[in-house]
């Protein structure tokens, strides 16, 4: 995804990132300065690009640099939800995995109405989200790929 976005001039409306977790210093360039202005440089006017992220519960250093990436990157907005399923098939949905969606520039209204059967089934989960200013948290620098910022890397530990 670095490469091919250095060498398209391709513009999308939507680019979803299926990022593995930075675990290593071998993925800070996936989650630099350089790669999100990539991201976003390739964006329509009105595009967004969407990605897994970690929760600030779980990870908060990594989680502040991150944001603060995305934000000196150029992103404005960010838009965190969470997908449900009923991942121990027990009947009943479950809260799951924490996504991001980002704007560099205008926020778009949720379409709640276009949605199919799954939004029609959680809709009260969406409706009362809305889009947030990306933060740049301080003291806390960007991760680029000429100067790294190690918190980005998430260690789950032994």
């Amino acid at each position: 995804g670095y490469a091919y976005l250095r060498e398209t001039d391709h513009q999308y409306d939507l680019i979803l990132l299926d990022l593995p977790g930075a675990r290593s210093d071998d993925l800070l360039h996936l989650y630099s300065t350089e790669f999100y202005r990539q991201v976003r440089q390739h964006l329509t006017d009105d595009g967004l690009a969407v990605t897994w992220a970690y929760s600030r519960y779980g990870f908060p250093e990594h989680r502040s640099a991150y944001l603060t990436t995305v934000a000196a990157a150029g992103f404005d907005s960010y838009f965190p939800y969470r997908a449900y399923g009923d991942s121990n098939r027990d009947g009943r949905d479950e809260r799951g995995e924490l996504f991001y969606a980002l704007s560099p520039g205008p926020t778009p209204e949720l379409a709640l109405d276009s949605g199919g059967a799954y939004l029609d089934r959680h809709r009260d989960r969406y409706a009362t989200r809305t889009w947030r200013p990306v933060p740049s948290f301080s003291g806390v620098t960007p991760n680029s790929v000429f100067h790294p910022n190690y918190d980005i890397i998430v260690d789950y530990g032994p």
